[in-house]
């Protein structure tokens, strides 16, 4: 697709990384826990995007993707899976079930 994320007219990278102005976004929480100020942010930002994906991870995710796989640690796997049965037990998908498995886990 592009070499970087800068490069791609969709990304929000230049919102993020470079501080581009976008008045179609706004900073999420987890965005706004990388650092103490805009500066320290956005440097952070940047240094998830320093290294590669490997070819085996972008197998699994697009394998995963592309079968409706749940991709993740097993904990995670784990709690994926349990979500899906409390929806099919309770037959109506996000329930009282649901929530009661989502508190297992906080």
């Amino acid at each position: 697709m592009v070499e970087h994320p800068s490069e791609y007219r969709w990304s929000s990278y230049g919102f993020n990384a470079l501080g581009q102005t976008n008045n179609l976004m706004t900073s999420h929480h987890e965005y706004r826990c990388l650092g103490n100020n805009d500066k320290e942010r956005r440097n952070v930002y940047q240094q998830l995007f320093k290294q590669r994906i490997s070819e085996e991870s972008i197998n699994a995710i697009r394998e995963a993707t592309n079968k409706a796989w749940v991709l993740g640690d097993d904990q995670f796997t784990q709690y994926s899976g349990e979500i899906k049965e409390a929806g099919r037990a309770s037959g109506q998908g996000w329930g009282q079930e649901i929530r009661a498995v989502q508190d297992q886990w906080v």
